[in-house]
């Protein structure tokens, strides 16, 4: 989902963890490596979004199939900022190749020539 308009809290239990605001995107591990959302979302005031599903970002997969190393790296990273500020550098670079592996496998892209 990415917020068109309105703003949400990010919560993990009862401490906020961030706000997302229009442009700020959620979902996108369940969207691209099949993961459960980790944190509680609740909506600060009237929200609208847009809804990105699997059928509008295989194509663009399809076609630069380097895009998936791009988005593991940046689920790598806001898993080890949801996680904990203090995730080791070593353990980061492993997230992101399996998060790879879970968009190459989900979408069924091929590898791109360039490599992490």
């Amino acid at each position: 989902m990415i917020i068109r308009a309105g703003v949400v809290l990010m919560m993990s239990g009862d401490e906020e963890v961030t706000r997302l605001a229009p442009g700020d995107f959620f979902g996108e591990a369940g969207l691209l490596a099949g993961m459960a959302e980790t944190h509680r979302l609740q909506a600060l005031t009237r929200v609208s979004v847009y809804e990105v599903d699997q059928q509008a970002v295989e194509p663009l997969l399809q076609k630069r199939p380097e895009l998936a190393e791009d988005l593991a790296a940046h689920l790598a990273h806001w898993d080890a900022l949801r996680r904990t500020s203090g995730m080791p550098a070593l353990h980061q670079v492993s997230r992101q190749v399996a998060m790879l592996q879970r968009i190459r496998s989900i979408f069924k892209v091929e590898r791109a020539h360039v490599e992490l």
